[in-house]
């Protein structure tokens, strides 16, 4: 047996500037190559992924759209400088100051996968919403009232309804749409609210219609139902 010993790379330094839209995230401290992983904590909830990059100059910055609702937000960050055994061999995390409000940026849909990578969108409609459960009703034979048995509740479900005002517009939603099953939502604030995001799954077809029927508009009604995701 012997002992394998290897030195850490120095963490980098995270800062954020919350006024920015969206919210905008630079790492310092960095070597140009180094694999650097961040992510995000929105409003006391667990860590979660934002992205992970390869440096190319000694700072990097990214976007945030899921920090961008108004939350209370932080951000972590690590780099690794090497490979050892195929192992990369990341810093220790540094962590930013924790941002109280960030800067809320309106109604964007949020890709799954990369983090950073979001469309901006005109919310028409946040449609009914229902807990996602299975109900039974059954009649047993002589019995005087119904049994009712139920599933626990796991999530929501619901629809959104999104505008449009041209035809390019619509053919940018649409192939954005088409190519994620899953998504976030990052819903504009209520009444100046902050809504927290949301992770859903698009459980319909995506569907529009015209406004005006005469053809002197493109302006495009989108609609698609959703059900959410851990």
């Amino acid at each position: 047996a012997f002992a394998v010993t290897w030195t850490a790379p120095a963490a980098p330094t995270v800062s954020v500037d919350a006024d920015a839209t969206p919210v905008a995230v630079t790492v310092t401290g960095l070597e140009v190559g180094d694999v650097v992983q961040l992510e995000q904590e929105l409003d006391g909830d667990a860590w979660g992924a934002l992205t992970v990059i390869t440096a190319t100059a000694s700072s990097v910055t990214v976007s945030s759209p899921l920090a961008s609702a108004g939350l209370p937000v932080r951000f972590r960050a690590r780099r690794a400088g090497g490979v050892l055994d195929g192992v990369a061999l990341f810093s220790t995390w540094a962590v930013s100051d924790l941002v109280a409000s960030s800067r809320a940026a309106g109604c964007m849909l949020v890709d799954d996968g990369d983090r950073t990578a979001c469309l901006p969108v005109e919310l028409l409609r946040d449609g009914e919403r229902s807990v996602v459960q299975g109900v039974s009703v059954s009649f047993g034979l002589g019995a005087s009232s119904a049994r009712i048995d139920t599933s626990p509740p796991a999530g929501q479900r619901g629809a959104i309804a999104l505008r449009t005002m041209s035809e390019d517009s619509l053919a940018v939603l649409l192939e954005w749409l088409h190519a994620r099953q899953v998504l976030w939502v990052v819903f504009p604030p209520d009444a100046g609210v902050p809504r927290r995001p949301i992770r859903v799954a698009r459980s319909s077809s995506v569907r529009w219609e015209r406004l005006l029927q005469k053809g002197v508009s493109g302006i495009r009604h989108v609609e698609f139902e959703w059900v959410s995701q851990p």
